[in-house]
């Protein structure tokens, strides 16, 4: 006595194939120089489409080369900061960071002083 099948003797069984890397490189070549879209050509093929877009993935993955570093120089300036110094009388003097203190030393003596 045979055991019962639930699909009937008559109904196609569609199996599964296994592909080989080779032949999915292949398969992708073949698409690419086809001018078919990958639709028409997986249906055209038997192949599953998201099978075929997963093969393109993996296959682009591994092709792909990291890129190496680069080291790029990046000029640094700073910035010329302002002083002000505001004075007594409510005058204001102002002048860069990097200029010689004692000029600005003698700056403000000469505005800070009262006329004769």
């Amino acid at each position: 006595m045979e055991p019962e099948s639930a699909v009937p003797a008559d109904v196609p069984v569609c199996r599964r194939r296994i592909f080989k890397d080779s032949e999915k490189r292949a398969l992708i070549a073949r698409q690419a120089s086809s001018g078919k879209s990958v639709v028409r050509f997986c249906r055209d093929e038997g192949i599953v489409q998201s099978s075929f877009w997963r093969w393109v993935k993996k296959f682009s993955e591994k092709t792909k080369k990291p890129k190496k570093p680069v080291f790029v120089e990046v000029p640094v300036t700073m910035p010329s900061v302002a002083v002000e110094v505001v004075l007594v009388s409510g005058d204001r003097v102002a002048t860069s960071s990097d200029c010689d203190p004692l000029w600005l030393a003698k700056l403000i003596r000469s505005v800070g002083t009262p006329p004769c």
